[in-house]
């Protein structure tokens, strides 16, 4: 616990904790992992025993059902713990990353949520500075109608990302490059020009274009972070069955 706490303290936390179900005359396993995941609740647990002292459900109603804890019985291969260690290390390095990108990219799109609706006031009161902040915007930007949902205006951000060119743009409406949904109903899978699939987040706000009602959009692409967490969700399988081996 001393070394957790110390670790944490120097912002090099560990990975993974071996810990040996007895351990007289103090604490057993149990109350070990309990103190270690008061002070980190990501470091991932391996539970050594060569006895019955503990069912699974005991376990599970002590610490509760956790993807952080494995019950490794005894006695056991070298290449066996070698192979949980890297597992569970790569497990929790991906899983550390992608919070790292999930919260990176939630601060962007708090910054691009402010940009959006700071362009939508001033679609509703100033052309010109409409344009300024339409046209110049880094991020795929456009203006939809919507009843049929028609491209009314592309910014050059869209046009380079997409591949297509304004008049194509004009000439399709939202059906043509929406794929599918994906998880929460702000984001979509989007498809290129060139056929490749994207995944981005959407942002939209009520805007009234050309006298009409319409929606002025913001694509955020977030297809880095997809590939993070897809490889985050496969290291969880691989988990789910080394838990299972070890049940």
């Amino acid at each position: 616990l001393a070394m957790v706490r110390k670790a944490r303290a120097e912002q090099r936390p560990y990975a993974v904790a071996f810990i040996d179900m007895r351990m007289p005359p103090g604490w057993d396993g149990i109350e070990t992992t309990a103190q270690i995941w008061a002070q980190d609740p990501e470091i991932q647990v391996v539970i050594c025993t060569a006895y019955s002292d503990y069912s699974w459900t005991q376990t599970l109603a002590e610490l509760g059902r956790s993807d952080r804890l494995v019950i490794l019985k005894k006695p056991f291969d070298i290449i066996e713990v070698l192979q949980l260690a890297n597992a569970l290390s790569e497990k929790w390095r991906l899983a550390r990353q992608s919070r790292a990108i999930v919260q990176s990219l939630e601060h962007r799109v708090d910054e691009r949520t402010r940009e959006l609706r700071l362009a939508g006031e001033q679609l509703r009161t100033s052309e010109a500075q409409y344009r300024l902040l339409f046209d110049g915007n880094p991020h795929p930007m456009w203006v939809l109608d919507t009843s049929m949902r028609r491209f009314l205006a592309v910014n050059k951000a869209a046009v380079d990302h997409y591949g297509y060119s304004v008049q194509q743009f004009r000439a399709m409406t939202m059906r043509d490059i929406d794929v599918a949904g994906g998880q929460g109903a702000q984001l979509r899978r989007h498809r290129r020009r060139d056929g490749s699939i994207i995944d981005v987040e959407i942002l939209a706000e009520r805007v009234i274009f050309d006298g009409q009602p319409a929606e002025l959009v913001l694509a955020h692409d977030v297809t880095a972070r997809k590939h993070v967490e897809d490889a985050l969700q496969r290291m969880n399988r691989v988990y789910a069955v080394l838990s299972q081996i070890n049940l």
